[in-house]
């Protein structure tokens, strides 16, 4: 694909890693993201993965819709057919596929993390005693918890959202002092009860969503009430640990629905993180997109 897109009546203004924002001239209140193949990893890009961003496009996409009966969420529900339509570019399908219209809302700074299986960064400090007297980021974790193993509760743990060097694990008491206690407890039960709707959705797929995160934003009405807002992208391979339910083997690490293949691969190369990376294997693409693949058709199948 396409480094970037040069879109009558747009101007990029924000590149992240993967995607890209272009505020919209002729609807000032909108943007469009369009989702690349760019993948990273140790905080570089490595090079491009085809089709993934149309994966990942299509995956938020229907989550940003399935839960609009709970809250509200930044997508137009005709995909912006309009907006397409008057830049001119519908006929584009590479480009209609991977890219959203959605309303331009400001991003909260943090980003909200619920996990509901111990795995991951949280495994490593729990198996290594960093807690102070059982409590994670104020959450209790009781004593003999396995790898992989279920939580008895899916915990909130949420980081600072940082577009340079590592987010930094923050209390909900921090999100109090920075939004107001009323706020923070609207964008803490909101993420539970989305994490645990989509976990239970997804393992009638043979799914299990160990952890994920989410992320925010507030749109003030007419009369001055701030309504929360789910924005970017929801509960993707990218921004969620998804397993095979069929595979599932607590006090073990498991496989997941991810670009493990492609990390795996450039972690044999023998990369040094600071000179040029290395080219991508076809066979490395192949095995990456399968993935990508593998998790969009569960999760959208009937």
């Amino acid at each position: 694909m396409k480094e970037s897109f040069s879109i009558p009546g747009c101007k990029l203004f924000k590149q992240g890693k993967v995607r890209d924002l272009y505020t919209v001239d002729i609807e000032k209140n909108t943007m469009l993201i369009v989702t690349t193949d760019r993948i990273s990893a140790f905080d570089k890009i490595i090079g491009n993965i085809k089709g993934k961003g149309i994966v990942l496009n299509s995956i938020s996409n229907f989550w940003k819709k399935y839960f609009l009966f709970l809250l509200e969420t930044d997508i137009f529900l005709d995909n912006g057919k309009f907006i397409f339509y008057k830049l001119g570019i519908s006929e584009d399908k590479d480009f209609f596929e991977r890219t959203s219209v959605v309303r331009k809302i400001k991003p909260l700074p943090f980003e909200f993390i619920v996990r509901g299986y111990m795995t991951g960064g949280l495994f490593e400090k729990y198996k290594n005693n960093n807690f102070q007297e059982g409590y994670y980021l104020g959450n209790y974790l009781p004593e003999g918890i396995k790898e992989a193993e279920m939580l008895p509760h899916p915990i909130f743990t949420p980081s600072t959202k940082s577009d340079v060097g590592h987010d930094v694990d923050v209390y909900f008491w921090d999100i109090v002092q920075e939004l107001g206690y009323t706020k923070a407890q609207h964008l803490r039960t909101a993420s539970i009860a989305l994490y645990s709707i989509a976990h239970q959705y997804l393992l009638k797929k043979k799914v299990v969503v160990a952890d994920t995160k989410f992320e925010f934003g507030f749109l003030k009405d007419l009369s001055g009430f701030d309504h929360l807002i789910l924005i970017d992208e929801v509960l993707t391979p990218d921004s969620s640990r998804f397993w095979d339910l069929d595979k599932y083997s607590p006090g073990r690490p498991q496989e997941s629905f991810d670009k493990q293949p492609f990390r795996d691969w450039l972690i044999r190369t023998g990369w040094d993180k600071e000179s040029l990376p290395p080219k991508i294997p076809q066979l490395i693409e192949e095995q990456t997109i399968e993935r990508y693949k593998e998790i969009e058709r569960r999760i959208l199948s009937n």
